[in-house]
């Protein structure tokens, strides 16, 4: 079948691809560490904010970070309003979303 346009002309319909392209991909934890974590916040009943997890990380020191002032956020979105609005971004600004 040949398809038309009236900007570009195509021999033959484009075919759909056999595996899906990723722009971006998670990086996943060790399932065995994220279990134990698990286990560690159910015995708690703790799942709000200034959990057990966030004081531990709260004593981390900094340097083991690499980071002057860490800041916890609950998805990446929040992430990078927050990034957003802190460097006055003004101009239209398009990030991904999962």
């Amino acid at each position: 079948m040949i398809l038309y346009s009236s900007k570009r002309r195509f021999a033959q319909k484009p075919k759909p691809l056999n595996k899906p392209i990723y722009i971006t991909l998670p990086i996943l934890p060790n399932l065995e560490e994220l279990s134990n974590k698990f286990e560690e916040i159910r015995e708690t009943g703790w799942l709000a904010n200034n959990t057990p997890q966030n004081q531990a990380l709260d004593e981390t020191p900094l340097s083991e970070l690499g980071v002057p002032y860490p800041s916890l956020f609950n998805n990446g979105t929040i992430a990078l309003i927050i990034a957003c609005r802190s460097l006055r971004l003004t101009s239209s600004i398009i990030y991904t979303s999962t």
